[in-house]
């Protein structure tokens, strides 16, 4: 599904559910339309998981491949 306008939390993010994959992928809902240039990504959890510093990760690394391709604007 695309929301327009949308920031996502993402609860007991460190539950064995949430591989990284999964992370980076409800990650990506943010804001899909492109419109809502401040859109946010909270993972809420007890314990900082491998999963979820692999996910942050990558999702810096994407975020700053799309800035270097001018996708987006810088923050």
């Amino acid at each position: 599904m695309t929301f327009e306008k949308v920031s996502v939390i993402v609860l007991q993010a460190s539950h064995r559910v949430f591989k990284k994959s999964a992370l980076v992928q409800i990650a990506g809902r943010a804001d899909r339309k492109g419109e809502f240039a401040r859109a946010k990504v909270v993972f809420v959890t007890s314990e900082v998981t491998t999963a979820i510093k692999a996910a942050i990760s990558e999702i810096k690394g994407n975020n700053q491949q799309a800035l270097l391709e001018g996708l987006i604007d810088a923050m």
